[in-house]
């Protein structure tokens, strides 16, 4: 298995880390790999529903298609409210 070795880290968060560990009576390595891997690797269900999330902030027509990138920069640059006329 691959290690790991972070320097220059801050004297307060290594503290925080050793006391947090060792109230759950685990080494203090234990709870930075978690910390890690659920930071770096979210799970297919959180990146979908961080997708769904992007996509529900997209501008929808009126006939529930997505608005081209082409209309929507017409759109701003003729400064026009409706993209479709």
């Amino acid at each position: 298995m691959a290690q790991l070795r972070i320097r220059n880290m801050d004297e307060e968060v290594v503290r925080r880390l050793e006391h947090a560990a060792s109230l759950r009576g685990i080494p203090m390595e234990r709870p930075v790999r978690e910390i890690l891997v659920a930071k770096e690797f979210p799970s297919k269900a959180e990146l979908v529903a961080q997708a769904n999330a992007i996509a529900a902030m997209s501008p929808w027509s009126p006939k529930g298609l997505p608005t081209s990138s082409e209309v929507l920069i017409r759109q701003d640059r003729d400064g026009c409210d409706d993209p479709y006329r």
